[in-house]
């Protein structure tokens, strides 16, 4: 008899073990579903390769000296009437600037990470581009960044092939560029095809 109070009274246990493993699972699923909303810890993102190395390019401008007049980019045309004026001649073109290729850029709450100033600036890829378009910036007449997007991140890539734009003509690409100080900037643009290149100013407050 004793032995088999024994062994109901350990087999007891284990259910109950199982039957609060079972209840901490539910309760997690529970919470980190949609109805929920509970925070848990993110996965760690898995390393991923580069797609872009194949087309990154060292920069093309190098930093102005003192004094130096910014060189800001004059072509500015309109290839597709569907869009603003673009600013340049390359593959990749900017339509988010003012005349004069002025960038007025601001600081808002709003923004997920707000240590970064910025504006919405529209992309344009000439139809005939295929593959990917990277594009960076710099500051060149100090020490400064460019950052694209919310939350901000150094670069901004372009897929073509799996970004469809506006149907026909050149493809528009909306973004943020994100800035912490007005100055003297630098868009670079890189393809297969080759680089080119967008100078322009930006104007706003110091971050």
């Amino acid at each position: 008899m004793k032995l088999r109070t024994r062994t109901r009274a350990a087999a007891a246990a284990v259910l109950t073990l199982l039957g609060a493993g079972c209840t901490g699972q539910d309760d997690a699923a529970h919470k980190s579903g949609s109805g929920g909303r509970a925070a848990s810890a993110p996965a760690a993102p898995s390393a991923e390769v580069d797609r872009y190395a194949s087309v990154r390019r060292p920069w093309a401008v190098a930093p102005l000296a003192a004094r130096e007049r910014c060189p800001v980019t004059r072509h500015r045309a309109q290839p597709d009437p569907r869009l603003a004026g673009l600013w340049g001649d390359g593959p990749a073109r900017p339509a988010g600037l003012g005349p004069g290729a002025v960038l007025e850029y601001m600081a808002a709450a709003a923004w997920k990470d707000a240590t970064w100033g910025g504006a919405k600036v529209l992309w344009a890829v000439d139809p005939a581009v295929t593959g990917l378009v990277l594009i960076r910036g710099k500051r060149l007449d100090a020490p400064g960044q460019v950052a694209f997007e919310d939350p901000p991140t150094p670069e901004l890539g372009i897929d073509v092939d799996r970004y469809q734009g506006l149907s026909g003509g050149w493809k528009d690409y909306p973004s943020y560029t994100r800035l912490r100080a007005p100055g003297c900037y630098l868009y670079q643009v890189d393809t297969a095809q080759g680089t080119s290149t967008v100078v322009f100013t930006a104007r706003g407050p110091q971050i």
